[in-house]
């Protein structure tokens, strides 16, 4: 008996070795491992509004950071927005402006330095998965999300959505109260 075959989320005759990306990666069952987050008011103004929300990494989310940091070293790639939510990420990621016919080595895919990077999250997780966050099993939902990211004003708003996660997720989790603005 085979098995079905999955499905691609890519765009086939896509080229997705250049280019602008919003990327998403999510936690298994998405476990809130990464990070947290905490809504702060602000001491002189009463309206929750004007308060602030306060994102601490833990033992594995700092992991993820300093990967990001390694990936972009290693793959000649950029990642000059990002953020680590509890249970998930969320990148803006450039791929390196290659001449494909001239190049001497492998181009790297998005999938290929997605891929890559979780692999390597999960390896350091391993080397000190004793810490309370850094329990074994598996990290990662199989796949990711990713938006091919078209002209300046689609990565503008890409870029506010990331900055603008840690509030949305106070907002969604009853931390504080919407605006109506």
């Amino acid at each position: 008996m085979s098995l079905p075959q999955r499905k691609s989320q890519r765009l086939s005759n896509f080229d997705y070795r250049r280019g602008a990306y919003f990327i998403t990666i999510c936690t298994k069952n998405a476990r809130p491992i990464l990070s947290e987050i905490r809504y702060a008011q602000n001491p002189n103004r009463r309206d929750s509004a004007c308060g602030f929300s306060m994102l601490k990494l833990t033992v594995l989310g700092k992991i993820c950071e300093n990967t990001l940091h390694e990936v972009e070293h290693k793959y000649q790639v950029r990642i000059p927005t990002y953020i680590i939510m509890p249970n998930h990420i969320h990148m803006i990621l450039f791929m390196p402006e290659t001449n494909l016919r001239t190049a001497t080595r492998a181009v790297p895919t998005v999938s290929s330095v997605i891929g890559a990077y979780k692999s390597m999250v999960t390896v350091q997780r391993s080397k000190i998965g004793s810490a309370r966050d850094c329990r074994t099993g598996t990290l990662w939902e199989r796949s990711f999300y990713d938006h091919i990211i078209r002209d300046d004003e689609d990565l503008y708003c890409k870029q506010r959505y990331i900055e603008e996660n840690p509030i949305r997720w106070c907002i969604k989790h009853g931390l504080v109260e919407p605006t109506s603005d």
